[in-house]
């Protein structure tokens, strides 16, 4: 089973690539922004979901017990 799962994130984590690199390229070609200004905007969509992911993990991991073996 952990195959599968190490497959499945490997894909994700592959496709997540392909698709920004595919929307940097749509942002500068079809709407003329700068390639440094699609950097910035990349930038600023990871930085908000930085902040998403540790408001989630922060309230989800206080939430859920952690076994001890």
């Amino acid at each position: 089973m952990l195959g599968r799962v190490v497959a499945v994130d490997y894909a994700l984590a592959t496709l997540s690539e392909a698709l920004s690199a595919l929307l940097a390229g749509v942002l500068q070609d079809d709407a003329n922004i700068s390639a440094a200004n699609v950097s910035l905007i990349m930038a600023l969509v990871a930085s908000a979901t930085l902040v998403i992911w540790i408001i989630y993990f922060s309230r989800v991991s206080t939430t859920i017990p952690i076994s001890s073996r």
